[in-house]
């Protein structure tokens, strides 16, 4: 049986754009500060729109404590080195402009 043109279905395909708060243009001076005041909480993060980052700093937080307490202080000197250096290199990259996938203001 042979397809005729009225048997033959169009498909038309859409495109939608939807604006992404993580594709605007960052602050810098808000991004440091965030990153210098805030920036263990991965507040910095989340402003930057590294959500999932920003999920690891604030789990990797307000874990250090229980685990340090529940470890009798054995893990402390893994632990709280682990979110300084984080935040320090944060602090460092923010300053430096040098984090991937942000677009600074002019």
């Amino acid at each position: 049986m042979e397809k005729t043109p009225t048997d033959q279905k169009t498909i038309v395909q859409e495109t939608v754009y939807i604006d992404n708060p993580a594709d605007e243009p960052k602050n810098f001076i808000a991004a440091l500060l965030l990153s210098i005041f805030l920036g263990g909480l991965g507040v910095d993060r989340f402003y930057l729109g590294h959500i999932g980052l920003g999920v690891g700093k604030l789990i990797l937080w307000l874990s250090a404590l229980p685990l340090t307490i529940i470890s009798f202080g054995l893990l402390a000197p893994l632990i709280w080195p682990a979110t300084f250096i984080w935040w320090l290199i944060d602090v460092i990259m923010i300053a430096t402009k040098n984090v991937k996938n942000v677009t600074w203001e002019k």
